[in-house]
């Protein structure tokens, strides 16, 4: 939910999305993007659950799995 809520806080206040859905995520710019939401939630959420590589690892699967599966789509149907 961090992440997600992160994602959203970013992409309000930047007027455009972190990510180019023309490209895998494995693409740099979207790493960036994802790193990005990862930094911010952190910060909003005061604390980690866990070790913070832990939680790192944890952000990029599941940011990987968001991108592909909910973003992108989402992305080119409203296009």
């Amino acid at each position: 939910a961090l992440l997600r809520r992160a994602y959203r806080t970013l992409k309000d206040e930047l007027s455009s999305d972190l990510f180019d859905f023309t490209l895998p995520f494995s693409a740099r710019v979207n790493h960036d993007g994802g790193r990005s939401s990862d930094r911010s939630s952190q910060t909003a959420g005061g604390h980690l659950p866990c070790h913070p590589d832990d939680w790192n690892k944890s952000a990029v699967q599941y940011m990987r799995v968001w991108y592909s599966c909910y973003l992108k789509p989402n992305m080119k149907r409203t296009q």
